[in-house]
């Protein structure tokens, strides 16, 4: 059996006071959150920074004491470990990796909830919103 690695983030804005959360449309179909496979020598934070900038053009600040693993198997032989992070981005334009991604959005908690595939990855979204609403109103508090 393969093991394979990869890292991501779920990216979020405040809006209109409202949380948004950005998605990649994928070429293979399904809607994601953006992540990718760890190169040798890489750190989990690096992946995640470099795949963020490579699909969507974007530069990253991550905050890893948010951490999420999901395990699946993406074809017979093969375990995938995906561990997320929680990330905000600079305010350039979204510029997608024509290669993977179709599109990239922004959604909020509820579109972006039901606009996912695949139920690892609303469950990934459902922990980092609770993650942010926490840390927003500890901020609120100080």
């Amino acid at each position: 059996m393969v093991r394979e690695h990869s890292y991501g983030a779920v990216i979020y804005r405040i809006q209109n006071e409202e949380t948004e959360f950005l998605l990649e449309k994928m070429l293979l179909g399904h809607v994601s959150l953006p992540k990718g496979h760890k190169e040798i020598g890489e750190t989990p934070k690096e992946t995640a920074l470099r795949e963020i900038k490579e699909e969507l053009g974007l530069t990253a600040f991550l905050d890893m004491s948010f951490e999420k693993t999901i395990t699946y198997s993406p074809k017979k032989g093969v375990t995938k470990d995906v561990t997320f992070f929680i990330a905000t981005v600079n305010k350039d334009p979204i510029i997608v990796q024509k290669e993977e991604v179709k599109d990239a959005f922004w959604l909020n908690y509820s579109d972006a909830f039901d606009a996912l595939t695949h139920e690892s990855d609303k469950d990934v979204l459902r922990s980092a919103k609770k993650y942010i609403e926490e840390k927003i109103k500890k901020e609120d508090e100080r």
